[in-house]
């Protein structure tokens, strides 16, 4: 598009120069030719060479504004892609043509994604730290207080102290119910666990006894049967 859009534009141009030079040429032609005469011998006055000289010098510089025209023109086509024309004043979130063209080509690789360095994470303070920091506060501070906001002070630490002292034996005992209980649970285990190991052996001694119970009755019925077949076979032989 822009090619074909240069060559008319060379065109027109060359053209509109063309006519120019040409009309300037007879222009002049016609001034000069009572001196620049055909001499007898056919050969052209020296005015003449000189209007021809001059169409030259004037068609030079018309080849040479052409080009830069077309230059010129060629910048002014290309230049607006660089900068993005996709991008609309009321659409400030569309992509420029370069991203577009480095999405639309496959070649392309993609941007690397700029790195972010991780936040520091925030390491908020414990409820003893915030106490004495608000108990407390910095030396400049305290020596700024009067002897009854020492004191005032001095009462919310104690009782904050008070406090915490609460919590601590709260905590030692729900510690030691905890482990009481483990013990508890524990000992259980240990029952259960005598107790099923009790019932194994038992079922163990029972199953043998069975065993040989079966055995004892599998050997007796066998005797049972060797008599009966004694006995029959005496009773064929008589």
């Amino acid at each position: 598009m822009f090619m074909k859009l240069k060559q008319k534009i060379n065109e027109e141009q060359s053209a509109q120069r063309n006519a120019q030079s040409l009309q300037q040429a007879q222009q002049r032609g016609t001034t000069g030719s009572p001196r620049g005469s055909i001499n007898g011998d056919g050969r052209a006055s020296p005015q003449r060479e000189e209007s021809q000289s001059l169409t030259q010098k004037l068609r030079v510089p018309s080849v040479e504004s052409l080009l830069r025209g077309a230059s010129r023109a060629e910048g002014l086509f290309r230049s607006p892609p660089k900068e993005g024309l996709n991008r609309s004043p009321s659409l400030n979130s569309l992509t420029p043509l370069g991203e577009n063209e480095a999405l639309a080509s496959p070649s392309a690789t993609p941007p690397t994604p700029a790195y972010d360095p991780p936040s520091p994470a925030y390491d908020p303070p414990s409820d003893i730290e915030s106490e004495a920091e608000e108990s407390y506060g910095s030396p400049e501070v305290l020596s700024a207080l009067s002897r009854e906001q020492l004191i005032h002070r001095l009462h919310r630490v104690e009782k904050s102290l008070g406090n915490y002292r609460g919590k601590y034996s709260e905590l030692v005992n729900t510690y030691r119910t905890v482990q009481r209980e483990k013990e508890k649970s524990q000992a259980i285990l240990s029952q259960s666990q005598d107790k099923a190991l009790r019932r194994i052996g038992e079922l163990r001694e029972e199953l043998q006894v069975d065993q040989q119970t079966k055995k004892h009755l599998q050997e007796e019925f066998d005797a049972a049967l060797e008599e009966k077949d004694q006995m029959i076979t005496v009773l064929q032989t008589q």
